[in-house]
């Protein structure tokens, strides 16, 4: 057993599903980790990856993508590609991806990554997510960094019966992980438990300050 499914195994007592444990076991996390990190590629813990981000610790990923309910068939969209691990694991998960990512080269190494792990299934875009979202509408949403409020701009983008899984402001370094679902005209709020994230940048961020 190797490193990397030693790391599945000690998280696979959660009650999470199947198919979202075989993801993880299937996307090696030290390919996503700086040169510099990857003696800790397998601690259950974030990691530093350059631009005042981070990679999020492996505990904090399946539940994310568990509560997402993925069955396969899902357009799936993704603010914070970082340097690609949630990405890689959704691509395994669902019908098509399309992740965004604000700083260039987190965005191009990324970009890099998929297409050396021949993820057909991936759109990686750059640029601020709220600038880019169009009228385009995803069965599932995941947010990788603190959202300041719930936006509109996002719940909007979500099919009727759509999920979305983000952490939310609730405090100085402090944000609550929430699962919102769009039941036809009006969402749901289920807090998942506290988390704490780097801070969304961008026009969201910018216009909670105004």
């Amino acid at each position: 057993m190797d490193s990397n499914q030693r790391l599945c195994r000690k998280l696979s007592g959660g009650g999470f599903s199947h198919s979202v444990i075989k993801a993880l076991e299937l996307t090696d996390r030290a390919m996503f980790v700086p040169p510099e990190q990857k003696h800790f590629a397998y601690e259950d813990r974030a990691l530093p990856i350059g631009h005042g981000q981070t990679i999020s610790q492996p505990s904090v990923v399946i539940l994310m993508t568990d509560r997402l309910e993925l069955t396969g068939s899902e357009e799936v969209l993704e603010i914070g590609t970082g340097s690609g691990y949630q990405a890689a694991i959704l691509a395994k998960l669902c019908r098509n991806l399309v992740t965004v990512e604000i700083i260039p080269p987190l965005q191009q190494q990324a970009q890099a990554l998929f297409t050396k792990l021949g993820l057909s299934n991936v759109v990686c875009l750059s640029g601020d997510a709220f600038l880019l979202a169009d009228s385009t509408q995803y069965d599932r949403i995941i947010v990788t960094c603190a959202l300041p409020v719930i936006p509109a701009e996002l719940t909007g983008l979500l099919r009727p019966g759509g999920i979305m899984v983000a952490p939310v402001d609730a405090g100085i370094w402090h944000q609550e992980l929430l699962k919102i679902t769009r039941n036809r005209d009006k969402l749901l709020i289920e807090k998942i438990e506290d988390v704490v994230f780097v801070p969304m940048t961008g026009k969201i961020r910018e216009k909670a300050s105004a």
